[in-house]
């Protein structure tokens, strides 16, 4: 885990529901470029596209309310050096005591404009929740809590282990 963590090519971003980041993984730095210590503390919407910043934080509500379970989107973010940098971005929240949403996890990956659709919304690419999520909503969101608290809580010892020694 720790490998794939430090090594692997899908970026990782803690996010508290303010926006403001918590935490990155090496994947997450070399995709925007900054490294940890100049992104944690600073809210997410200053490397975020202006174009995206709207239908990111709706998309945000909408999973921090309840009314979907996860988001995807495509986005651009700016680059420390200036550039866009196209991705495909995965959000889940990361559940405390039995359904509320501590912060966010977001996982990201370089998009290849191949990937595009012609006129892709992001707000389209959230599933409407079928009728079987939504009887089991909350056994659902106590599984994601604690698989995505593992998860999380694993990503961030295993990055502290790597900096003792």
């Amino acid at each position: 885990l720790q490998t794939l963590c430090t090594y692997g090519n899908v970026g990782l971003a803690y996010v508290g529901l303010g926006g403001i980041i918590r935490d990155i993984n090496p994947a997450f730095s070399r995709l925007v470029g900054y490294t940890s210590a100049e992104l944690v503390g600073k809210h997410f919407k200053t490397i975020t596209h202006p174009a995206d910043i709207d239908a990111d934080e709706e998309m945000v509500r909408r999973v921090v309310s309840g009314e979907t379970l996860q988001y995807e989107m495509i986005k651009s973010y700016i680059h420390k050096d200036g550039r866009s940098v196209l991705v495909k971005m995965m959000v889940f929240p990361i559940l405390t005591g039995e359904s509320d949403v501590e912060y966010l996890l977001a996982e990201v990956t370089e998009a290849s404009p191949t990937f595009l659709a012609p006129s892709m919304n992001p707000l389209d690419l959230a599933p409407e929740t079928p009728s079987f999520l939504a009887e089991h909503r909350e056994v659902i969101l106590k599984l994601l809590g604690a698989l995505g608290g593992l998860i999380a809580a694993a990503t961030l010892l295993l990055q502290k282990q790597s900096e003792i020694l």
